[in-house]
């Protein structure tokens, strides 16, 4: 997947990057020193942006090895440990964005306390009529505004349908907004 990430960045589409992007393989959780001598500092990064495993252990496999382990949390204290280490690496009043399953929203709020607030939460329901099956978190480090829920993200229509956000996100052009002033 790093190998991947490398190959996309050298893409001549991705040239406005210019060097302020880079790939790092590291165990996140692995504690500061690992994440420090791949060049991940504590306090350094305005942004993080992840979509860490996030299928309960024990639960819907992937036949595929490497993709088993990369969607499934291996402990029960993981989202936990996960959401700590980002917050490390964010620098005061840096910007969380997640990705996660909406079961895990009470472990995303447990582990958010005392160290994010401003949450602002976006429901993604595959159709209007069927619950949510992500939920799209974006929190800023060590802020005590108010918890929000924006309206949620729709994919498709009733029948089917892409909607234009569904089909935006489809092809790589969407953009969605959480209301965040920085």
């Amino acid at each position: 997947m790093a190998d991947l990430a490398r190959s996309s960045l050298a893409l001549p589409a991705n040239a406005a990057f210019g060097g302020r992007l880079a790939v790092a393989e590291v165990d996140l959780l692995a504690g500061r020193t690992a994440r420090e001598a791949a060049g991940l500092f504590d306090g350094a990064f305005q942004t993080v942006l992840t979509n860490p495993p996030f299928h309960p252990a024990g639960g819907r496999a992937s036949p595929e090895p490497s993709r088993q382990a990369a969607r499934s949390m291996p402990e029960p204290d993981f989202l936990q440990r996960w959401l700590a280490a980002a917050s490390a690496l964010l620098e005061p009043g840096g910007l969380l964005l997640l990705v996660a399953r909406p079961d895990s929203l009470q472990a995303v709020l447990d582990a958010a306390t005392n160290r994010y607030g401003d949450i602002r939460l976006r429901p993604v329901h595959p159709r209007p009529e069927r619950p949510a099956s992500r939920i799209l978190l974006a929190a800023r480090r060590g802020s005590k505004a108010p918890f929000q829920i924006l309206p949620p993200v729709v994919l498709a229509d009733a029948q089917g349908r892409a909607t234009p956000m569904g089909a935006a996100i489809g092809d790589g052009r969407a953009a969605i907004d959480f209301e965040i002033a920085r």
